[in-house]
């Protein structure tokens, strides 16, 4: 299998989250009074961030020899509508090689998650929809 390497257009697409990344500046305390690190893994808190995460597959079932990796760009921008507060997520799959031999960009996931403020905590439900953004039938 031959080595795919990543496209000049890819790497700006790719760099740009990390240019921004410096203009979001992020308070010790939020809203509730929970901790930075906390929110940073609570899914329904109302934290504006982007994440760059690389997953690695080294092998997959019944495939000889063949492994694969993808980039994902993820954001979270909470807003409000009305009396509702938002928190919409998106990802966006960058598969730098493949089972397929191909590698492009995969679908758009986007999420729009309600959240409800309770005295015990929080509670967050809401549509989720697959765009297809897929370079390539295989990677969607």
């Amino acid at each position: 299998m031959a080595h795919q390497s990543i496209s000049p257009s890819a790497a700006l697409v790719l760099s740009l989250p990390l240019m921004a990344a410096p203009a979001v500046l992020a308070q010790e305390k939020n809203q509730d009074d929970q901790a930075l690190d906390q929110a940073a893994n609570d899914p329904t808190a109302s934290l504006m961030n982007i994440q760059i995460q690389n997953i690695y597959t080294d092998s997959y079932y019944n495939l000889d020899d063949e492994s694969g990796n993808t980039i994902l760009l993820r954001s979270a921008v909470p807003f409000s509508t009305g009396p509702l507060d938002h928190i919409v997520r998106a990802t966006f799959p960058i598969i730098t090689d493949s089972p397929a031999g191909e590698s492009g960009v995969g679908d758009l996931v986007l999420f729009d998650l309600l959240v409800f403020n309770q005295s015990w905590g929080r509670l967050g439900f809401g549509p989720v929809a697959l765009l297809p953004t897929a370079s390539e039938d295989v990677l969607g």
